[in-house]
């Protein structure tokens, strides 16, 4: 499937009016069948938010149009990165985190 998606990752690219290209295993705002529940330290059984993951490739906010407000996108080539998590604003709010403390090394919030 990897190399499908390879193949027409590279076609795509080669349109001029493509600007860039990337992927993920979801897309911002789609509800996720692999939800997970994600609860806040300090926080008890009902104070639950459901977190939506999604395994995004480089470059994937970029292509997005996003703008990280703290910390970095995602790359292959750090192996930390599979622990870390990136959180949008309403994540922030919901779990009381203020942005500007909430990062973590090899994390991140946008």
């Amino acid at each position: 499937m990897e190399a499908h998606f390879t193949a027409l990752k590279n076609e795509l690219a080669k349109i001029p009016a493509v600007h860039a290209v990337s992927g993920g295993s979801s897309y911002p705002g789609i509800t996720n069948i692999n939800g997970m529940l994600f609860y806040a330290e300090g926080k008890t059984v009902h104070d639950v938010i459901d977190i939506q993951p999604g395994a995004p490739e480089d470059d994937y906010l970029k292509t997005l149009g996003l703008t990280l407000l703290q910390g970095r996108e995602f790359t292959k080539a750090s192996t930390a990165d599979s622990n870390s998590i990136i959180l949008n604003e309403t994540a922030l709010k919901e779990l009381n985190y203020d942005p500007k403390t909430a990062i973590a090394e090899g994390s991140a919030t946008i």
